[in-house]
């Protein structure tokens, strides 16, 4: 099977990632996001479609699982509280108990994924090269973890994105951590695909 890759940039081009599945023709697929922030406003700074607002539109087409989410606002909380099509793993439990893995191997398990990781989700000690950092965070080993999950349980990864990369001049070591990423999920994505394709006889 086939994985696009997309590289950004502002977390805003999920949005349009996750519509183009949609005319895509990939109807039944759920959405893996890895951020420091939940983006589930329904607008900032007068647009609907900010990179503040990625997983709100993420939503509309696909039901979402979060990962190590440390900021969010009062009005993305009463979203994220009322909705039944958004599972938050806050990072205070993603660092100190692993339990959530189960839930996330259940949500993503036969399903086609799209996989969207805005790289604050990590951090800022491995991932300092970000717009917006926050303290805390994921360790490259979770996510990698959480990347695993993902590629053994579900049916399929047609598209996964790395996003919010913000070079810092000097500064080599977060740039290959994001190349890195890229090149993992590919070998694990290539990795479940081999293992799912049925052996040829003869």
């Amino acid at each position: 099977p086939e994985t696009l890759v997309v590289l950004g940039g502002e977390h805003s081009l999920s949005a349009g990632v996750a519509r183009g599945m949609r005319r895509a023709g990939i109807e039944d697929f759920v959405t893996v996001h890895v951020d420091a922030h939940a983006d589930l406003r329904d607008e900032y700074e007068g647009s609907p479609f900010s990179h503040a607002c990625a997983a709100r539109r993420i939503v509309e087409v696909a039901p979402i699982f979060q990962i190590g989410i440390r900021n969010i606002s009062e009005g993305e909380e009463r979203f994220r509280a009322k909705s039944k099509r958004v599972r938050t793993v806050f990072a205070e439990e993603a660092l100190t108990s692993r339990a959530y893995l189960k839930d996330l191997a259940k949500f993503v398990r036969g399903k086609a994924v799209y996989f969207t990781i805005d790289l604050d989700g990590l951090d800022p000690a491995e991932m300092p090269s970000v717009g917006t950092p926050e303290p805390g965070g994921l360790s490259w080993a979770q996510l990698i973890e959480i990347a695993r999950v993902v590629c053994r349980e579900a049916k399929s990864l047609p598209v996964f994105d790395i996003v919010e990369l913000a070079p810092i001049a000097g500064l080599k070591a977060p740039d290959f951590l994001a190349a890195k990423l890229a090149h993992k999920i590919i070998a694990l994505a290539l990795y479940r695909g081999a293992r799912a394709r049925p052996k040829r006889r003869g």
